[in-house]
């Protein structure tokens, strides 16, 4: 008979063979690194499979004449990225061009987020990866730079030095918690928000216009 020591120590040894950082891609290579294959998808594992929730949702996407946010939860290792970059595989096949960022890389998830550093994440790695795949318009400035033109024209900094360009700023926003705070508070007084969210998003039209859904 087994004991249960002898069942929690190969419980552990279960879970540890697990890979929870790495999700399943199911054939949009360019969406994320270091992925597992599709073969070792389990399918239904979250249900009886009578129906498909992401294939449902698929569909409300393409057919729905508007953008729309899809918010999915879990605990960790449950597959929600695995089923993000399943729909975004069933999106691909549809006809639209899919994006995937992961905001880890460029927010501190553990801090206090507000609006704003939501924004200028979200639309920074938007940027970035749209950059990667169709090309930067020659002479235009990427997002992070028109952030960094806008803090060192329009907001002044009392206690804190503004990073020295573009790409400092970016690894400031996600490392370094003084900077980060100092904006929230500039960016909280005076509607500043709304002002750089027009200054900032103003000139990123493109010539490619793809149809987009953006996942994560």
């Amino acid at each position: 008979m087994t004991n249960a020591s002898s069942i929690r120590d190969r419980a552990k040894t279960f879970y540890n063979a697990l890979d929870l950082d790495r999700p399943i891609n199911f054939g949009v290579r360019d969406l994320v690194e270091n992925s597992l294959d599709s073969s070792v998808y389990v399918e239904h594992i979250h249900g009886t499979g009578q129906r498909d929730p992401v294939q449902e949702l698929a569909a409300h996407i393409d057919f729905s004449a508007s953008a729309g946010a899809y918010l999915f939860t879990g605990n960790r290792g449950t597959g929600k990225t695995t089923e993000l970059l399943r729909l975004a595989k069933i999106l691909h096949d549809f006809g639209c061009e899919v994006f995937y960022a992961d905001l880890s890389e460029y927010l501190t998830l553990t801090q206090r987020i507000e609006i704003t550093d939501f924004l200028i994440a979200i639309l920074g790695a938007f940027s970035e990866k749209v950059e990667a795949r169709i090309g930067k318009a020659p002479g235009s400035q990427g997002f992070f730079e028109r952030v960094w033109s806008f803090l060192e024209s329009d907001v002044r900094f009392d206690e804190i030095a503004i990073p020295a360009g573009a790409v400092e700023l970016k690894a400031s926003l996600h490392h370094n918690p003084s900077f980060k705070a100092e904006l929230q508070r500039k960016t909280r007084v005076g509607g500043k928000t709304g002002q750089a969210g027009a200054r900032l998003c103003r000139g990123s039209s493109s010539n490619h216009t793809p149809r987009t859904c953006g996942t994560r």
